[in-house]
C-alpha cells in the first residue's frame, strides 16, 4: 500500500524533480552541495527547501536546514525505480557523490553519507 501512495506521489512529480529525486536516492543523506555535485544542478537547495515544505517525505537533520534525508520507505521506492529506469547512471551517480563529498570540508556523519545503491 506504501508503495502504491509513493508512487502515486512520484508520477505527479515534474520531470526535473523526478530527475532529482532519482538522481540523490544514491545518498543517504544530503546537503544542497552533495546534491549539486551529484545532479549537476547548481538549484539544489531551493529543490530541497521546496521538497521539505511539500512534506515530500524529505526530513532535515540539522536546524540549520544544510542536511537531510529521505524517509527511509521513501528511499527504498526512489533507489528501485532508479535501477529499473536508469540502471547504467547508477555508477556515474556514485561517482559524482565520491568527487563531491571531499568539496563538503567537515561533513555531518561522513560514516552515515554512505552511498545507498551499489554498484
Amino acid at each position: 500500500m506504501l508503495s502504491y501512495l509513493v508512487e502515486e506521489v512520484l508520477n505527479r512529480r515534474p520531470e526535473g524533480t523526478l530527475d532529482f529525486l532519482l538522481q540523490t536516492a544514491v545518498l543517504e543523506q544530503m546537503s544542497a552541495a552533495l546534491c549539486d555535485a551529484v545532479t549537476g544542478r547548481r538549484d539544489s537547495q531551493i529543490l530541497l527547501e521546496r521538497l521539505e515544505q511539500a512534506n515530500l517525505f524529505l526530513m532535515p537533520l540539522d536546524d540549520a536546514g544544510q542536511w537531510y534525508r529521505y524517509h527511509h520507505l521513501f528511499a527504498e521506492v526512489l533507489r528501485v525505480r532508479l535501477q529499473q529506469t536508469q540502471p547504467e547512471a547508477i555508477p556515474q551517480l556514485h561517482q559524482r557523490a565520491s568527487a563531491g563529498m571531499p568539496q563538503l570540508g567537515r561533513l555531518r556523519r561522513p560514516s552515515s553519507i554512505a552511498l545507498a545503491v551499489p554498484m
